[in-house]
């Protein structure tokens, strides 16, 4: 997603340099493009970095959500005061709203809208969301950012041999144990491996955490972990696959820009969101770890799956006319 992004901007011959914060500087070196992994950078160099900058821009994620350990909102309302001191502009690009109910992150959440000039939501819920937060501004909605890439489908297997299977570190809405029970059903009925493939790695936020968790209850030769150095290689393991699950959403969407038969768990409305948004088979792709027909549905949906061309070219559409809106600021 960041490099889809980051392809856009360098488009433009106006644009010489482009500083990334990111958690983990794991992509690809580019032509006037610097990386700033935030684990090695303190709060200051962060700081003075974003205070030179003539425009910072918030790229893709549910950035807005209340949680106990959520404490980003509150940061990225730092970050954009540093930007106003020195009059520069501060904008959302694909952005998500999440749930929001205290006093305290609804307030943030608006201050952030308040003072963007321009937001781009990627689901028209999100927009209502913010349409409620902030009544006399006016928004973007387009496509989520990964859908301005350039991956191109590929040739599946009629075989259910390999499954991804995509988690989140912090997955908690049903027992390990429970998940655990339906890959070893699907396991033992469709005698297929399942391929743990993290959508986020790295030294922190991995999920790989959750994966290891899983894996306490499987038969050892019945899965493996997968890894990856760059985003290029996470696409490269899963075209591999067979049939994709997927807790996050952008293994879904990747899974879908490979045209690969996928389904997803619902561990936030997000999931639901979009895939209800593809019309793609929405009733089949969107399960429950504690479902008892998953096996039928996955085999429904190897079945019945076509590679979405239509819903792709659209998503991708209105992403790119959100972010022209940016150069009428330039």
């Amino acid at each position: 997603m960041l490099k889809n992004l980051l392809d856009f901007f360098l488009m433009d011959s106006r644009i010489t340099r482009i500083n990334v914060f990111c958690r983990e500087a794991y992509y690809s070196p580019q032509p006037r493009v610097k990386y700033f992994a935030l684990n090695k950078f303190s709060r200051f160099q962060k700081g003075w970095q974003l205070f030179k900058n003539k425009f910072t821009f918030w790229g893709g994620g549910t950035c807005f959500f209340e949680s106990e350990g959520n404490n980003g909102i509150f940061e990225l309302l730092r970050m954009q005061r540093i930007t106003s001191f020195n009059r520069r502009k501060f904008a959302f690009l694909g952005i998500g709203i999440g749930e929001l109910n205290s006093p305290r992150y609804i307030s943030t959440s608006q201050q952030l809208i308040k003072n963007s000039f321009l937001c781009y939501f990627r689901d028209q819920e999100s927009l209502k969301k913010a349409e409620g937060l902030v009544t006399d501004k006016e928004f973007c909605l387009g496509g989520d950012l990964a859908f301005l890439s350039d991956i191109k489908p590929v040739s599946v297997s009629a075989d259910l041999k390999k499954i991804s299977f995509s988690g989140h570190y912090n997955f908690k809405k049903y027992p390990l144990k429970s998940v655990a029970d339906i890959l070893n059903d699907l396991i033992a009925k469709l005698n297929c491996k399942i391929y743990f493939l993290p959508a986020h790695t790295g030294t922190s936020f991995n999920d790989n955490i959750y994966h290891e968790q899983l894996t306490a209850h499987l038969n050892p030769k019945s899965y493996e972990i997968c890894d990856w150095n760059t985003p290029e290689e996470y696409i490269s393991t899963m075209q591999k696959m067979d049939f994709h699950i997927g807790i996050r959403l952008h293994s879904l969407i990747i899974a879908d820009l490979l045209g690969i038969p996928n389904c997803g768990m619902a561990y936030s409305p997000k999931i639901t969101f979009y895939l209800n948004k593809t019309q793609i088979l929405q009733d089949l792709r969107n399960v429950e770890p504690d479902s008892l027909d998953l096996v039928e549905k996955i085999l429904n949906i190897k079945e019945q799956y076509k590679y979405p061309e239509k819903f792709i070219k659209s998503e991708r559409e209105s992403a790119l006319s959100c972010l022209e809106q940016i150069f009428s600021y330039v």
